[in-house]
């Protein structure tokens, strides 16, 4: 049996999709099989796809996620006859494919329509009871968050271990503060992990940054002090150098307390002895 995406509401309520493979939903024509005009819809939202007679559907990394049955997904989804899937504010059904359970209210009697629902039956021996949510198998590491791990630490040890290293490691830190962002971002909303790494990432990045910064404004003072115009530290710490040698040190030792006071005897040679 064929199955089919139909627009509950929203842009294009009422049209019936069939499913042939996989079918990406999204904003844009050039990036999407079947486009849907909603701001809440992402350029490449989701894909839904068939597999063994059932439907499957799976976010593609969206900014407001995908939701089944008022439930947002974090891996992919194997779907039912009757289920839901919202995309912003649009939502579609599901026709075809696995037949959904029909939950029938508490006490209703049994018809020949809703005979009720049938014994649970155990598992094939051997064979594993299959799972709603299932991880994706070609989960992509998270290379973002290991890379503000490298980045971070390294903007730190520029600042002090090179003299002008401060010029380097403010991008360096920059860098590693947007990419440990976009690490957390991927750990929460795609399930990558490593959002520990992103997170010491993006600290150590702020220390390497707020670092330079300081290292940046003390090379601007010091040079306008000395009414420099290098423009390298290396040039500038020989002209701090120079200054300091050509300070004038004062003699500072004390006078010889033993010599003669000389005013002292030629008053005293002058005067008349019994005067």
């Amino acid at each position: 049996m064929t199955s089919s995406l139909v627009i509950h509401e929203g842009a294009g309520a009422g049209t019936e999709h069939p499913v042939h493979g996989e079918l990406v939903l999204g904003r844009e024509q050039a990036t999407a099989d079947l486009v849907i005009a909603d701001p809440g819809v992402s350029r490449r939202h989701a894909r839904v796809l068939t597999h063994n007679g059932g439907v499957i559907v799976e976010d593609l990394g969206s900014s407001n996620g995908t939701y089944v049955n008022g439930e947002r997904i974090s891996g992919p989804v194997e779907l039912g006859a009757g289920d839901e899937v919202q995309l912003g504010d649009t939502v579609l059904g599901v026709q075809g494919g696995t037949t959904a359970t029909a939950v029938m209210p508490p006490g209703a009697p049994a018809t020949e329509h809703h005979p009720g629902p049938a014994p649970a039956q155990p598992p094939p021996a051997g064979r594993p009871v299959p799972r709603r949510l299932a991880p994706s198998p070609h989960e992509p590491s998270n290379i973002p968050a290991l890379a503000a791990l490298f980045l971070g630490p390294l903007s730190i040890l520029l600042v002090f271990l090179s003299a002008g290293g401060f010029f380097i490691a403010l991008p360096c830190g920059i860098a590693a503060i947007v990419l440990g962002s976009i690490g957390i971002r991927n750990a929460d909303r795609r399930q990558l992990g490593h959002r520990a790494l992103a997170r010491i990432g993006r600290i150590t990045g702020w220390t390497g940054t707020l670092l330079s910064i300081l290292a940046v404004i003390t090379f601007i003072v010091v040079a306008a002090a000395l009414h420099s115009t290098e423009h390298s530290v290396n040039g500038l710490i020989d002209r701090i150098r120079d200054e300091v040698n050509k300070v004038d040190v004062p003699d500072v030792n004390p006078p010889d307390v033993n010599a003669p006071n000389q005013s002292g005897s030629d008053n005293g040679g002058s005067a008349a002895p019994g005067q």
